[in-house]
């Protein structure tokens, strides 16, 4: 039992000499961190306390996407509706 923990602690140990030997330089990659942009929207359930909302650009952007999407299908929808009248 001790011999066989003694022989794997030696294998073990000896994979990173190895690779110590030639050592490559990690790529220094530093995450910029994207600023946040906050709004503050008028509570609408009755509460006296507006709600605090911060999201990055990007996710505001989508947001706002999406909100044009729907209105659009909303749109395209009732124009179709009106047609067979």
């Amino acid at each position: 039992m001790i011999v066989s923990v003694a022989l794997a602690f030696l294998a073990a140990s000896a994979a990173p000499a190895d690779a110590s030997a030639q050592p490559t330089p990690a790529p220094a990659v530093k995450k910029v961190k994207e600023k946040k942009i906050c709004h503050t929207d008028q509570a609408v359930t009755g509460s006296l306390f507006p709600e605090r909302t911060c999201k990055t650009k990007a996710e505001w952007d989508a947001e706002a996407a999406a909100v044009q999407g729907k209105g659009r299908s909303r749109q395209s929808s009732s124009a179709a509706a009106g047609e067979g009248d």
